[in-house]
């Protein structure tokens, strides 16, 4: 679900920066680095490390050289320029690149930062027009031997054998899930499509795929230990097939996988009010970063 190359273009699109600006930035990267450098690759040490160097203010443009007037630039623009940077500096920084990936899938050439996913069938990003969001790696099935001892009461899960997914791979989604009973979760997950409002920040229902062998399969929506996972916004996705759904996640065409016999995974999420499910943008993750903490840690 997850480019570098949009920060390279906002930034090459932004006006450059005033001199103390420019030296702002240079400490920030010099700061972060030492500072996540000394921590190591440990888990937290991203967090860690980013909550101890507080990011410099929104970008600003120089002066009107015809007015010799400031040339304020409106909040969201000086944040998205300022998030850019900062995230390409992260994505540029080896231990963090890893950890991002690591602990929260963003993939550096994979991840427009804009709650947006990176578009596998188009060369630009304004081609990246399915929602994602972030949510924490929730309990979606219990199994012995793991760390999902109980199920999070809001999540169905489906497991499809190769054959199955491969006969359905350019079929509908939302015909594939309603006619197949999941493995967890019982029937009626559409009950909540109407549970947030029209135009809402969060859906009511967020969905997410994945191949492996079910030996491989641990009972939670990611891997086990990652911190947040990538979920898309399942109105959208309902219009599509199945592969057109996986295709417009930024995820590679799962077909190779099933042939080589993996089984198809989908985990549908209906996340409620009360749920820490957040847009997939880097001014989102700058502030998991800040916030989040290991269990029982400060």
């Amino acid at each position: 679900m997850r480019s570098r190359l949009l920060a390279v273009a906002v930034l090459a699109f932004a006006a450059a920066p005033a001199a103390a600006a420019d030296d702002a930035w240079v400490r920030w990267t010099k700061d972060f680095d030492t500072a996540i450098t000394a921590c190591g690759s440990a888990e937290w040490c991203l967090e860690k490390a980013f909550s101890a160097t507080p990011l410099p203010p929104p970008e600003q443009l120089p002066q009107d050289p015809r007015s010799g007037n400031d040339q304020l630039v409106p909040y969201a623009v000086g944040n998205l320029i300022r998030d850019f940077r900062a995230g390409n500096i992260m994505l540029n920084q080896p231990i963090a690149r890893y950890q991002l990936q690591d602990y929260y899938e963003i993939a550096g050439t994979a991840y427009l930062g804009t709650g947006f996913s990176v578009p596998v069938l188009g060369h630009n990003y304004q081609d990246g027009l399915q929602r994602e969001f972030l949510a924490p790696n929730l309990c979606a099935q219990a199994m012995a031997g793991t760390s999902c001892k109980a199920r999070q009461g809001r999540i169905w899960t489906w497991r499809f054998d190769p054959a199955t997914a491969l006969a359905w791979l350019d079929k509908s989604l939302p015909v594939l899930l309603k006619t197949h009973k999941p493995i967890s979760g019982g029937p009626g997950f559409g009950r909540h499509r109407g549970d947030a409002g029209e135009n809402a920040l969060i859906p009511p229902l967020v969905v997410r795929y994945g191949t492996m062998t079910p030996d491989q399969y641990k009972g939670t929506l990611g891997k086990p230990g990652v911190h947040r996972v990538f979920l898309a916004d399942y109105p959208q996705a309902r219009t599509k097939t199945v592969r057109g759904f996986i295709l417009a996640t930024g995820s590679p065409d799962p077909e190779a996988a099933l042939k080589a016999g993996k089984s198809l995974f989908i985990w549908v999420y209906a996340p409620g009010p009360e749920a820490q499910v957040v847009p997939a943008s880097w001014e989102e993750v700058f502030k998991l970063l800040d916030t989040l903490k290991p269990p029982g840690g400060n």
